[in-house]
């Protein structure tokens, strides 16, 4: 079981690392090549992030410990499933 304030002080280290995020992706110029970088790597960290979140509350509710690390492990390789498409249409988009 976790503390309430441990995971209050893990919900604003996520908003921080968010709010960095949004304001690489507005200063960051559209003709810079790392601004596309920097997107992708916006969607892989929200999609963690919410698995991560939603695993907590599962762990919370007392699952079993095997069934967490299935479900995070599933949900990792869904967000880079996700990151690498996103990158291939990003690149067929562009052509």
């Amino acid at each position: 079981m976790s503390k309430p304030n441990k995971l209050s002080s893990y919900n604003w280290v996520d908003m921080i690392i968010l709010a960095v995020f949004l304001a690489l992706i507005i200063f960051v110029p559209e003709n810079n090549p790392y601004r596309d970088i920097i997107s992708i790597g916006f969607g892989v960290y929200v999609t963690i992030t919410l698995s991560v979140h939603m695993l907590r509350n599962v762990i919370e509710r007392g699952a079993d410990k095997h069934v967490v690390t299935y479900v995070y492990m599933i949900a990792f390789i869904a967000a880079l499933i996700f990151a690498i498409s996103m990158f291939y249409l990003y690149q067929y988009i562009t052509k």
